[in-house]
């Protein structure tokens, strides 16, 4: 859940800012689930990242990666354009981050993922 740089970058002539940045999971994950939500509500649990957090007030849109160990795929979902949550998907079966992980589906609850790193590009409105 840290930001280690958050380099706010101009793309090619004509396009949006954006921001390149590494994230560490949640040391305790909740899972997002696959319950759907009510109109007007939003989901809950997950990974928390809110715009401020990359010195910005609007992210349009967050690019899905992959962690560096190849263990997660990191999937964002959008509450409001100022608050994200990462879904952590896991690519390996077994043991991993604490529990017992079955690739392709989210990582389990609990699973330690403080350990594992992504880096993410959040495509950012100026100011």
């Amino acid at each position: 859940m840290s930001v280690y740089s958050t380099p706010r970058k101009l793309a090619p002539p004509g396009d949006e800012p954006y921001v390149r940045f590494e994230w560490n999971g949640p040391a305790l994950y909740a899972q997002v689930g696959t319950t759907p939500v009510a109109a007007g509500g939003s989901p809950t649990n997950g990974d928390p990242l809110s715009a401020l957090a990359l010195g910005s007030n609007t992210i349009v849109s967050i690019d899905p990666a992959v962690t560096y160990t190849g263990n997660f795929l990191v999937l964002p979902i959008r509450v409001s354009f100022s608050k994200w949550i990462l879904k952590w998907i896991a690519l390996v079966s077994g043991s991993c981050c604490g529990q017992s992980q079955t690739a392709y589906t989210e990582a389990a609850a609990s699973s330690t993922l403080n350990l594992e790193t992504v880096k993410l590009v959040a495509h950012t409105l100026s100011g």
